[in-house]
């Protein structure tokens, strides 16, 4: 199944005073928070696309080698605010896309701070277009479309490739198979993840035509993501069921959720350490 992964990394981390994007994985990590997704996303689609702002709206000087020595400064540090709570280091997000997998391609988002429901409507026709190449021997080269289209907010930590799997093989029996009944209005549009009830719609894999919906909710004047998302037929995985633990689908948008992510993982590394991975 040709699943194509849209990475939403084009916030602006205002609650959390800096590029959490950009921030380490854990205490000691040269990953960085952006770079553990994109790897993750890589491990289970065929194609990644990261959904980033404008370089200069976050940036007045080149990406360039002092660019990567700001970021290798971040991550040595794992303090959240202060002097840097007014506005994005230099080059500390473009790093972070630099440093994940060498396929990721970068869709610089125009309508960056207007949520995710505009970036969305606008980077999806880039996405579903998908990559030249043939259909079967012989025949000529032309756009062969993705079956499925995984989004991810790049602000997943603890994000784990068994979320990823799961929500692409529910999509595979809940929609691929059911591809002719969706256009005849039943089958499901998507497989999103829920926890406590409440659907993350930024974690989940979608139909190609669900695009579409998304472009007519931004033309009638909509603006957020879950006044659309709750138009459509989804199916949910809830990670409670699953069993998952709670970081592998947390976001972190505060310095506090930051500080509760680096516990955690401090926690989880003793616990490895013992023979626990848990």
């Amino acid at each position: 199944m040709r699943i194509t992964a849209l990475v939403m990394a084009g916030g602006s981390s205002r609650r959390m005073g800096r590029d959490k994007l950009a921030l380490p994985l854990t205490g000691n990590s040269t990953t960085t928070i952006l770079g553990h997704v994109l790897e993750t996303a890589a491990s289970v689609a065929n194609r990644v696309f990261v959904l980033a702002p404008p370089t200069p709206a976050w940036t007045s000087k080149s990406v360039d080698e002092a660019a990567s020595k700001q970021a290798a400064r971040v991550a040595e540090s794992v303090e959240v605010g202060g002097s840097d709570a007014a506005g994005r280091s230099a080059g500390s997000l473009e790093a972070a896309i630099n440093g994940g997998p060498a396929a990721v391609s970068v869709i610089r988002d125009s309508h960056w701070h207007q949520g995710p429901l505009q970036a969305l409507a606008h980077s999806w026709p880039l996405v579903s277009m998908g990559e030249e190449g043939t259909s079967y021997p012989g025949a000529k080269p032309s756009r062969i479309p993705p079956q499925g289209i995984l989004v991810v907010a790049g602000d997943y930590p603890g994000l784990q490739a068994e979320v990823l799997q799961r929500c692409v093989d529910a999509y595979g029996k809940h929609c691929v198979r059911h591809a002719f009944a969706a256009a005849e209005g039943a089958g499901a549009d998507g497989v999103v993840v829920a926890r406590q009830d409440t659907v993350q719609p930024l974690l989940g894999c979608y139909r190609p035509e669900v695009g579409e919906v998304f472009r007519r909710a931004v033309c009638a004047g909509e603006e957020r993501l879950m006044q659309a998302v709750a138009t459509l037929r989804l199916q949910t995985l809830d990670a409670e069921t699953q069993g998952w633990p709670l970081w592998w689908t947390q976001p972190v948008h505060t310095p506090q959720d930051y500080q509760a992510w680096l516990d955690y993982s401090l926690r989880i590394s003793a616990q490895s350490d013992r023979g626990n991975p848990r």
